[in-house]
């Protein structure tokens, strides 16, 4: 028994520009019946693309696109780790806030790590929660001398 014929819609044509380079062309048509013309100067954007379409056509959802980075794999890694120990934030502003404290810090002539040393040992809370009864006691005994 033969396999079903696979229905081709779109396809992928490499373009040789006037000037030398080269561009890729995806064309095709969508279950819709709307026509698709993209061209494309990085041949892997042009096979993301084809892919997106074909799945959108037959009906697969699409888990994930694949995006262009100038990161390196380490990079990813380590960003990827950091989303993940401070979820619903955002990277930049986490970023932006620790570089504007440790700015702050070196103005005054010390590292982060030694001002957050210093606060640890010094602060103390100028309010302290307390219940009725010990805050009547103690408004007792400082008013009764």
């Amino acid at each position: 028994m033969a396999r079903p014929k696979k229905t081709i819609r779109f396809i992928l044509n490499e373009i040789e520009n006037p000037g030398g380079s080269k561009s890729w062309k995806v064309s095709g048509t969508k279950a819709d019946g709307t026509r698709v013309r993209q061209n494309f100067n990085l041949k892997s954007e042009a096979l993301q693309t084809l892919a997106d379409l074909e799945g959108e056509t037959t009906g697969r959802a699409i888990v994930h696109r694949n995006q262009r980075t100038r990161l390196t794999a380490d990079q990813l890694a380590d960003a990827e780790a950091a989303m993940l120990a401070s979820p619903g934030r955002k990277l930049s502003d986490l970023v932006t806030h620790y570089l504007s404290l440790e700015t702050r810090a070196k103005s005054k002539g010390i590292s982060l790590d030694v001002a957050l040393s210093f606060v640890d040992g010094h602060y103390h809370s100028e309010i302290k929660a307390v219940s009725i009864m010990t805050a009547y006691d103690e408004w007792k005994r400082i008013f009764s001398r």
